[in-house]
């Protein structure tokens, strides 16, 4: 679960549960500022992986993006079942 507090600014990262693996399910939700991610391998039982506060307007966009944490090296990732919800 990685945000970061402004524009351009670094990334910070916050792993989560060990004891999850892939194929996983990711759940973002947000109250104001404070952004809350979770994780789960069924879909059905969440834990929590982190939250920070990002300040940022009521309207955003919504993105998605994947990460491999390493240069030179391929990721191939499917998204699926994306539900935003207001």
């Amino acid at each position: 679960f990685g945000t970061r507090a402004e524009t351009s600014a670094a990334m910070t990262w916050q792993a989560g549960n060990d004891y999850t693996v892939a194929p996983v399910w990711f759940r973002i939700e947000r109250a104001g500022d404070v952004f809350t991610g979770y994780q789960s391998v069924d879909g059905l039982t969440w834990f929590k992986a982190g939250s920070s506060t990002v300040p940022m307007t009521k309207q955003c966009f919504v993105g998605l993006a994947i990460t491999g944490q390493k240069q030179d090296v391929f990721n191939t990732s499917v998204f699926d079942h994306v539900i935003i919800k207001p």
